[in-house]
């Protein structure tokens, strides 16, 4: 892969301190795409004084980061947290939506996911727990996604920009939800629920869905905000939509690296303290509405 796309690699592993110096030692950032069982690597990468990115959706690994301020401080370094599309880009929709208002109440984040879309194993395994563990008959929802006519089952799923959000921008409430490709779909997964729970099935999923193909490969995020501007009540709604959900993600990703060259300061930021919607959407192929 590195010789495909023209730079240096180098081995380094998460739970072994020896690989940490030799595989960073000329980086200025280092940019976590795994999940983490402790935060001891980011303590490390952020007392050596370089800048360190996570786009994990774990609001657990979220907390143990935000602990690490001394840390960020001693070693004059950035931690920037909340990168991608969901967290990352949802925050940022939720701020832009949440600077006019006077008081705000609640924030609800919708994911739509294509089934066209090719995922990694480990992405595949996170999303088959989540659904097993959250979809239901009677946690089954729905939202109206901006610009269309009709509104849309999903199901509530645990993702870290709801809690980030509260922490961050103050809002009293906030929940995120997940559409597979259309309500059809979405109910189906319902249906399967009871089967994800167990371990094989899940692992038999895992392996055909990289081969097959359902639907499209289309993404879109979408949030509404609701509170008081203006001395009213107020809701209002954005959404942005692409295609490739992990080009998406990987876009974002690296607009905020660029980016935090020159916004860094030492300590424990998420998207939306540091970033606005419209700088993190330069150069990202996506529309919004």
């Amino acid at each position: 892969m590195a010789s495909e796309l023209g730079c240096d690699h180098a081995r380094i592993d998460v739970i072994d301190e020896r690989t940490w110096g030799p595989a960073s030692e000329d980086a200025a950032t280092v940019l976590c795409c795994v999940d983490q069982t402790d935060e001891t690597f980011v303590r490390w990468v952020l007392g050596s004084g370089r800048d360190y990115v996570d786009i994990t959706a774990n609001d657990d690994f979220f907390r143990r980061v935000e602990r690490l301020g001394a840390d960020a401080e001693q070693g004059r370094a950035t931690a920037l947290l909340s990168v991608g599309l969901a967290p990352g880009l949802t925050n940022l929709m939720v701020k832009r939506l949440a600077d006019p208002l006077e008081v705000r109440e609640e924030a609800v984040i919708a994911v739509r996911l294509g089934l066209g879309e090719r995922h990694g194993d480990l992405a595949i395994e996170w999303a088959l727990r989540q659904l097993a563990t959250s979809a239901s008959w009677e946690t089954l929802t729905s939202f109206e996604f901006p610009g269309e006519e009709s509104s849309t089952s999903a199901i509530p799923i645990d993702i870290a920009d709801q809690h980030v959000v509260r922490r961050t921008l103050g809002f009293a409430h906030a929940r995120t939800m997940m559409t597979l490709e259309s309500s059809a779909w979405t109910r189906g997964v319902v249906l399967l629920a009871p089967a994800l729970r167990r371990k094989r099935i899940r692992a038999a999923i895992r392996r055909l869905l990289p081969r097959v193909r359902f639907g499209r490969d289309a993404w879109t995020v979408a949030v509404e905000v609701r509170g008081v501007a203006g001395g009213r009540p107020t809701v209002t709604r954005l959404a942005v939509e692409g295609v490739c959900e992990a080009e998406g993600t990987g876009a974002v990703a690296a607009r905020l690296v660029h980016l935090l060259k020159e916004r860094r300061r030492p300590g424990i930021f998420h998207a939306e303290q540091l970033f606005e919607l419209e700088e993190a959407l330069e150069g990202v192929d996506a529309d919004m509405r």
